[in-house]
């Protein structure tokens, strides 16, 4: 789990999920995702789910405030939890 705060008009560099899917969820601030050729406006408690291989880029478009959000592995999470079990 990874907290990440882009600053206003900030953007991630062009990112490929390689071996597990990603899930990002949406702390504050109003953004812009760009998964595979697919754009989507994203905001305070979206959840936007990466499968592996797909490319992915966010950019904060808010004009007053830091884009937060956190970025989940989801595999290892998963694998954390059932060596935790």
């Amino acid at each position: 789990l990874h907290l990440i705060v882009l600053q206003i008009g900030e953007s991630s560099t062009m990112s490929t999920a390689k071996e597990t899917d990603l899930a990002f969820i949406i702390e504050s601030g109003i953004g812009r995702m760009q998964v595979g050729s697919i754009l989507y406006e994203v905001g305070t408690g979206d959840l936007v789910m990466i499968p592996a291989g797909l490319q992915y880029k966010i950019l904060n478009v808010d004009d007053a405030h830091h884009l937060r959000f956190f970025s989940i592995n989801t595999v290892s999470q998963l694998e954390t939890i059932v060596k935790m079990g």
